[in-house]
């Protein structure tokens, strides 16, 4: 971090400037307390559920799937969540629906 220090920070509101952020290459951290479910559902997707205070990274979206959404690493590990994966996703990831994002 000494060596690459950020110097510029902008935030992002909406599903729209999260992707419009990624395609242009720079990261995009989440801080949420929107809690999700451990278990994917068949489309790699986790529920939300409950709460959990959490800083997470936003890692890619997909707009053209039939559920718009992003996919979030979590820095609990790879082994915290389960279920269907797609893209070749990382364990550890899960993807988020655009609607609740913006939520």
């Amino acid at each position: 971090a000494k060596n690459n220090k950020v110097q510029t920070v902008s935030q992002v509101k909406t599903y729209s400037e999260v992707c419009d952020s990624l395609i242009n290459g720079y990261p995009v951290t989440i801080a949420s307390n929107c809690g999700f479910n451990n278990v994917r559902d068949s489309e790699g997707f986790l529920r939300r559920s409950g709460s959990w205070p959490h800083q997470m990274y936003i890692i890619g979206y997909d707009d053209e799937y039939k559920r718009p959404g992003v996919l979030i690493m979590n820095s609990w590990g790879p082994n915290w969540v389960s279920g269907p994966k797609r893209h070749n996703q990382p364990n550890g990831s899960f993807w988020c629906d655009a609607d609740i994002l913006e939520k």
